[in-house]
Protein backbone atom coordinates (compact mmCIF):
# COMPACT_ATOMS: atom_id res chain seq x y z
CA UNK A 1 0.00 0.00 0.00
CA UNK A 2 1.60 3.29 -0.99
CA UNK A 3 2.15 6.10 1.69
CA UNK A 4 0.90 9.63 0.44
CA UNK A 5 2.00 13.17 1.98
CA UNK A 6 0.33 16.48 1.93
CA UNK A 7 1.87 19.30 1.23
CA UNK A 8 0.22 22.84 1.55
CA UNK A 9 1.00 25.86 -0.21
CA UNK A 10 2.09 29.18 1.33
CA UNK A 11 -1.29 30.42 0.10
CA UNK A 12 -3.00 26.89 1.27
CA UNK A 13 -1.04 27.72 4.52
CA UNK A 14 -3.19 31.68 4.89
CA UNK A 15 -6.29 30.04 3.90
CA UNK A 16 -6.39 27.49 6.67
CA UNK A 17 -6.19 29.83 9.29
CA UNK A 18 -9.69 31.66 7.47
CA UNK A 19 -10.86 27.53 7.23
CA UNK A 20 -10.50 27.64 11.08
CA UNK A 21 -11.98 30.83 11.70
CA UNK A 22 -15.20 29.81 9.46
CA UNK A 23 -15.57 27.08 11.85
CA UNK A 24 -15.39 24.56 8.99
CA UNK A 25 -11.59 22.80 10.47
CA UNK A 26 -13.21 19.83 11.39
CA UNK A 27 -14.71 19.31 8.08
CA UNK A 28 -11.51 20.80 6.20
CA UNK A 29 -9.69 17.99 8.09
CA UNK A 30 -11.70 14.99 6.69
CA UNK A 31 -11.38 15.69 3.33
CA UNK A 32 -7.32 15.96 3.72
CA UNK A 33 -7.58 12.45 5.75
CA UNK A 34 -9.20 11.07 2.85
CA UNK A 35 -6.77 12.66 0.48
CA UNK A 36 -3.84 11.04 2.28
CA UNK A 37 -5.42 8.25 2.42
CA UNK A 38 -6.37 7.33 -1.05
CA UNK A 39 -6.08 11.08 -3.25
CA UNK A 40 -8.47 8.68 -6.28
CA UNK A 41 -10.85 8.20 -3.83
CA UNK A 42 -14.41 10.04 -4.61
CA UNK A 43 -14.32 12.70 -1.81
CA UNK A 44 -17.44 12.45 1.10
CA UNK A 45 -20.42 14.69 -0.07
CA UNK A 46 -20.49 18.43 1.06
CA UNK A 47 -23.09 21.13 1.59
CA UNK A 48 -21.97 24.40 -0.24
CA UNK A 49 -22.28 27.18 2.10
CA UNK A 50 -22.55 30.95 1.65
CA UNK A 51 -19.79 33.05 2.82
Amino acid sequence: MSTWQIVLTKQAEKDAKKVALAGLKEKAFTLLCVLKDNPFQTPPPYRKTNW
